[in-house]
């Protein structure tokens, strides 16, 4: 007699359970999913969970929860009532609650770059375990799972600001944040339009639309002692992605000399698929000269998180050269577009924001500091500063080579949940 594999002992017992249970509102899933979630404050989630008893005789299962492997067990409170009665060939629901605690969570340390491959990393932020339904010897069980993400809670306090020629400042607060909130600040060069939800795919639909609300950029130093110099690209859509591979592809398509053919595209992709021709999971920046059908990187590991709606490119400034002997300095005005692709199921352009002139030394203005974070319940004054004097940080005065700035953008590192960017309009 062949010995039989624990696989076919637990589809064995499966098949010879007479009791089965499943989330009500999914009664196709195979487990109990709460979803992702970026959470700054307390909140309780709760589900319908059905049991059926397809026995003869009526049954009182005892319900317990046992965590899996998974180390988080603080921060999540599961609450379940301590049995259920059914009768025999019916079935019973009760509620399930799950309530989460921010402040206990521990910090969230995914992102869809540098660690985009680490399926270990789940380990440290993702809470599950098993509800446990035990009736005499009939004993069942269905997993949960949910994965909160530990969020602060920092936004502007206003959407405009006037400079009338002078600095002024930009109240930048974190109230009821669970944790430090991280802040890029780049200049908003150009903002997209909300579809609506008619021509957005619905759930099993094979398209996807990805829908750009803002894009902005900046000049930034690659190294301690500013000797090289890079430019980052800043998109924001409406909308979260769950991961920066799929299902978006973001171009920036740069007109080095505004002749009105583009001459370099700024592209992400998966840097496996890219290097290898196999997934990595792990997301990254690369350039193509348009004109030599050429393509050159990975030179950054693309600023993207999972389940977020933001992301930035970085390239260095030598990227941005063409086998024509075009090059984009940080001294040289240009123009560029952003396009939104479709890079899963149709390779389809969904959206597009430009043409946009910019040049990179030359803001109209510009914040005193780039990139700062804000305290959980503090608040602090940005200066905002009019590029109409020579100053230590630009070299000024503006010389009319950035019309397309009409603001701030202001990306949000562990934004809760629709709370990931602030636009900022500014009169000069």
């Amino acid at each position: 007699m062949s010995r039989m594999g624990a696989g076919e002992l637990r589809a064995d017992r499966a098949a010879a359970s007479s009791t089965s249970v499943w989330d009500a509102s999914e009664p196709l899933a195979v487990s109990i999913s709460f979803g992702t979630y970026r959470l700054n404050a307390a909140q309780n989630f709760k589900k319908k969970i059905v049991v059926k008893n397809y026995s003869s005789a009526a049954r009182t299962y005892t319900i317990s929860n046992t965590y899996r492997d998974a180390p988080n067990t603080t921060g999540v409170t599961l609450t379940t009532p301590a049995s259920i009665s059914v009768p025999a060939n019916g079935a019973a629901s009760f509620t399930m609650s799950l309530s989460v605690n921010p402040a206990s969570l521990p910090v969230w340390t995914l992102n869809g770059g540098t660690q985009g491959g680490n399926g270990e990393l789940l380990n440290t932020v993702e809470y599950g375990g098993y509800l446990n339904f035990t009736s005499g010897t009939e004993k069942v069980h269905i997993p949960w799972h949910i994965l909160p993400h530990k969020a602060a809670n920092v936004q502007s306090a206003s959407t405009t600001l006037a400079l009338n020629g002078n600095p002024a400042n930009l109240t930048i607060s974190n109230t009821s944040g669970a944790l430090g909130g991280a802040v890029d600040v780049f200049s908003l060069t150009g903002t997209g339009t909300q579809f609506p939800a008619s021509v957005l795919p619905a759930p099993g639909s094979d398209y996807a639309v990805v829908n750009l609300q803002a894009v902005g950029l900046r000049l930034v130093c690659l190294d301690s002692g500013c000797n090289s110099l890079g430019a980052q690209f800043a998109i924001t859509t409406f909308g979260q992605r769950s991961h920066p591979d799929v299902p978006a592809e973001f171009d920036v398509i740069i007109d080095v000399n505004q002749d009105g053919t583009p001459d370099l595209d700024i592209y992400n992709e998966d840097i496996g698929m890219a290097t290898a021709g196999a997934f990595s999971g792990q997301n990254g920046v690369f350039v193509a000269d348009l004109a030599a059908g050429t393509s050159s990187g990975p030179y950054f590991y693309t600023i993207a998180d999972l389940d977020s709606a933001n992301v930035i490119f970085t390239v260095p400034l030598a990227a941005l050269t063409t086998a024509n002997g075009l090059q984009l300095t940080y001294s040289t005005p240009f123009s560029y577009s952003v396009a939104a692709f479709d890079n899963y199921y149709t390779g389809n352009l969904t959206d597009f924001i430009g043409p946009m002139n910019y040049e990179l030394d030359m803001p109209q203005f510009f914040p005193a500091t780039a990139d700062f974070s804000v305290a959980p319940n503090t608040a602090l004054a940005l200066p905002v500063i009019p590029n109409n004097t020579a100053n230590v940080y630009f070299t000024g005065p503006y010389n009319g080579n950035s019309p397309s700035q009409t603001g701030l953008l202001l990306m949000y590192t562990d934004g809760k949940t629709g709370r990931e960017t602030d636009r900022v309009t500014v009169t000069p």
